[in-house]
């Protein structure tokens, strides 16, 4: 057992391991119904119903490779708390005792070899820092992202204009361009705004709606998604003596792998300095 595997390495193994074989195997499904439903080998029907089928081999293939990929990580890495973290959160394992984890598959030999593995867990990780993250990281409002939600705003008032001009469903026109103009209203709010949203270091975490809060009153800090399909947001959730704290970051110029990592480099640091 020599270590010498980053967090990172682990992870992205993990994901041409088993994330991208299960996607490629739910697309063959899919694909497969389509086509036997297109030459009229199977009834139309059939084709939705692929979509259920072709899960059952990816689950299978899961079952049996996740532990292949656990037992090869957990090994090789060092900071296994990070590890296990990282991996929960990109979906390629499950909690501790959930349904989804007791359906892995592991021999005898496995479950022996994974018993003798948690005993890392009871060592804390080690800080490694990186010199190319500043002291402090100063998070605003992406304006990419604002200005996409502008143009959309238009596009919205345009349709709602047009019903309204065509006399085509006016109802439906009104409400669009008073949707619009709360989102537009809202969008250049935020164009405008150029003070940072959120703030990171050594020293805590301040954010522009909650204020700051030094790291000795944080813990539990992640960056998580909420929701599903096109209605996921992205926030970082932390508890705090004020309770939890929900900051959204949809709109920041940050993403879920970045900000996760400032959490990992400003915590080390800090503790780093007791």
């Amino acid at each position: 057992m020599f270590e010498t595997v980053s967090v990172d390495e682990a992870i992205s193994k993990g994901h041409r391991m088993i994330t991208v074989p299960i996607s490629l195997i739910i697309l063959i499904g899919i694909f497969l119904g389509l086509f036997l439903a297109i030459n009229k080998i199977v009834p139309y029907w059939f084709a939705p119903l692929s979509i259920i089928i072709a899960i059952i081999p990816a689950w299978l293939y899961w079952s049996f490779f996740i532990t292949k990929w656990r037992i090869w990580a957990f090994e090789n890495v060092r900071n296994v708390h990070e590890l296990k973290k990282r991996a929960i959160r990109e979906k390629l394992i499950w909690k501790d005792g959930s349904f989804f984890e007791k359906t892995e598959f592991r021999n005898q030999n496995q479950k022996d070899t994974w018993e003798k593995l948690l005993v890392k867990f009871d060592k804390a990780d080690v800080f490694v820092d990186d010199p190319s993250i500043p002291k402090t990281t100063l998070i605003y409002y992406s304006k990419f992202n604002v200005y996409t939600q502008v143009g959309m705003g238009f596009v919205v008032m345009m349709i709602g204009i047009g019903n309204l001009i065509n006399n085509q469903s006016p109802t439906l026109g009104i409400i669009m361009i008073a949707i619009s103009i709360y989102f537009l209203v809202k969008s250049f709010k935020k164009a405008k705004n150029r003070e940072p949203q959120l703030i990171l270091n050594e020293k805590g975490i301040e954010t522009s709606e909650f204020g700051f809060h030094e790291w000795s009153q944080i813990y539990d800090e992640e960056v998580c998604t909420e929701g599903s399909g096109k209605s996921i947001k992205r926030k970082l959730v932390y508890s705090c003596q004020i309770g939890q704290i929900e900051f959204y970051i949809d709109d920041l110029t940050t993403d879920i792998k970045s900000l996760n990592k400032l959490l990992i480099i400003y915590r080390g640091r800090n503790l780093s300095k007791k």
